[in-house]
C-alpha cells in the first residue's frame, strides 16, 4: 500500500467516548486492485486510547474535552493480504472541535452593603466557565443591582434600609457570548448605619391660666421619632422667642414664668433639640407652641355711677348704672340685689 485515508479526523468536545467511538473509516491506496487490507495502531502520542474496529478507528478516552485535550495523535499501519513487508504507516491527528459550554459558577467577592448609600458599589463578580476567554453579560433579578464592569452595585439613585430590609436576596444570571446562562442567588447583608432623629412630639402643650410656674412647672413629656430602634437621646432648648423661661429635666419641657395670665400672654415658643446616642450631627430641632387657656375668673370691682337722690323722688326713679372691672376682656354681666336696708 502506498497511503492510508481516515474519512474524519475530529469529534466534538463533550463526546462520551467511555465505551469506544468510531473517529472515522480507514481506505488505503494499492496499484494492486482488489488487495485486502488489516490495520493496526503502531504507535503515536496516544496510541493507548486507540484501536482498531475492521476498517474504523477507534478512541476511548472518557468524556473528551476540548479545554483539557483538544488533539490526539495516532500511527496507523495497513497491511495488504500478502503480509508481512506489505505495510504502509501513516500518522493522523485527532481533533477535538471546540463546543460552547454555559459557565457553570459565579461567585461575589463581598456581600455587604452600608444603609442609605445610594449607587454603593458592593462586590466583584467573577464567572466559572469551561470556555477559556469566554465573554459574559450580567443581569440581576431585582431591578435595584445591577452589574456593570463585572462589578455589583446598587443602581443610581436606589439605597438600602436596615431597619425594613436587613438582607436581600438577588439572583445574578451570567450569559456567555454565545447565549449560554447560569444564575445564582446570593443574599446581600445591609449594615445598620445611625440616622438622625426625624421628629420630635410633646405629649402636652397647653397650660390654665393662674398656674403658678414660679419653682418650675413641666408641661410634657418630650419623644422622639429616630428609624434606629433602642436609640437614647437627650434635649436642650435651643431658641425661640421665649427660650429664656423654658429648660429641660430629663425628658420634661419644664415653664417657670411666675403665674401664668391668658390676659398677658396667651402663648409661648420654644425651639427643642434632640440629639441621639450617636452624637454631634445626630439632632434634628423643632418648634413648639405652649398656649395658656383662657380661665373664667371673678369680676374684682362694682361701680354706681351715682349714689345720691333728692328727696320725694317717684317709684322706679333710675339711681345711676353699674359697670364692672373684670380681668376676662368681653365678659357680659348681670346684676342682683341681694342685701340692702331701707
Amino acid at each position: 500500500p502506498t497511503d492510508i485515508a481516515l474519512s474524519n479526523s475530529s469529534i466534538a468536545d463533550n463526546t462520551d467516548t467511555s465505551s469506544g467511538v468510531t473517529v472515522g473509516n480507514l481506505s488505503a491506496t494499492d496499484v494492486d486492485a482488489g488487495d485486502t487490507f488489516s490495520y493496526a495502531v503502531v504507535g503515536g502520542a496516544d496510541a493507548a486510547v486507540f484501536s482498531i474496529s475492521g476498517n474504523q478507528l477507534i478512541i476511548t478516552d472518557g468524556v473528551l474535552d476540548f479545554e483539557t485535550k483538544n488533539s490526539y495523535a495516532v500511527d496507523v499501519e495497513v497491511t495488504d493480504q500478502g503480509g508481512t513487508g506489505l505495510t504502509f504507516t501513516k500518522s493522523f491527528t485527532v481533533t477535538v472541535t471546540n463546543v460552547n459550554e454555559a459557565p457553570t459558577d459565579l461567585a461575589v467577592d463581598n456581600l455587604t452593603v452600608a444603609e442609605n448609600a445610594a449607587g454603593a458599589v458592593i462586590g466583584n463578580v467573577s464567572v466559572t466557565d469551561p470556555d477559556a476567554g469566554d465573554t459574559h453579560t450580567y443581569s440581576v433579578d431585582d431591578a435595584r443591582f445591577e452589574v456593570v464592569g463585572g462589578v455589583l452595585r446598587l443602581a443610581a439613585g436606589q439605597s438600602l434600609d436596615f431597619e425594613t430590609e436587613p438582607s436581600v436576596s438577588v439572583t445574578i444570571t451570567a450569559t456567555d457570548a454565545g447565549g449560554l446562562s447560569y444564575n445564582e442567588a446570593f443574599t446581600v447583608t445591609v449594615t445598620n448605619v445611625n440616622e438622625a432623629p426625624t421628629d420630635i412630639a410633646l405629649s402636652n402643650s397647653s397650660l390654665a391660666e393662674n398656674t403658678d410656674t414660679t419653682g418650675g412647672l413641666a408641661v410634657g413629656n418630650l419623644s422622639t421619632t429616630d428609624d434606629d430602634a433602642g436609640d437614647t437621646f437627650s434635649y436642650a432648648v435651643v431658641g425661640g422667642a421665649d427660650a429664656a423661661v423654658f429648660s429641660i429635666s430629663g425628658n420634661q419641657l419644664v415653664i417657670t414664668d411666675g403665674v401664668l395670665d391668658f390676659e398677658t400672654k396667651n402663648s409661648y415658643v420654644v425651639d427643642v433639640e434632640v440629639t441621639d446616642q450617636g452624637g454631634a450631627g445626630l439632632t434634628f430641632t423643632k418648634s413648639f407652641t405652649v398656649t395658656v387657656t383662657n380661665v373664667n375668673e371673678a369680676p374684682t370691682v362694682l361701680v354706681l355711677s351715682n349714689s345720691n337722690l333728692d328727696e320725694n323722688v317717684a317709684a322706679g326713679t333710675t339711681v345711676g348704672n353699674f359697670s364692672t372691672t373684670d380681668a376676662d376682656t368681653g365678659d357680659t354681666f348681670t346684676y342682683n340685689l341681694v342685701a340692702g336696708v331701707g
